[in-house]
């Protein structure tokens, strides 16, 4: 998935993410395998710009499942 610039750090027990993302994508197939296939987190920043503050033991799977899916897809491109 192209067009897309990610950042996430942790803070004690929260994660900031921040994440840009240039270009339409439909990022359903990257949230598989988690509850309902759906991010299981509260978005407080809708549109092409995010900046999210969670706590790491809830934001932690969703991030997993993104990554593992995201390496899965870059493979069967690539």
């Amino acid at each position: 998935m192209g067009g897309r610039a990610h950042r996430s750090e942790e803070l004690d027990d929260c994660t900031v993410d921040y994440a840009t993302f240039r270009e339409n994508n439909d990022h359903t197939p990257l949230l598989k395998g988690l509850p309902e296939d759906r991010c299981q987190c509260p978005h407080t920043a809708p549109g092409t710009e995010a900046l999210q503050f969670g706590p790491t033991l809830e934001v932690r799977p969703t991030s997993e499942a993104i990554m593992k899916n995201l390496q899965a897809t870059q493979k069967a491109s690539g």
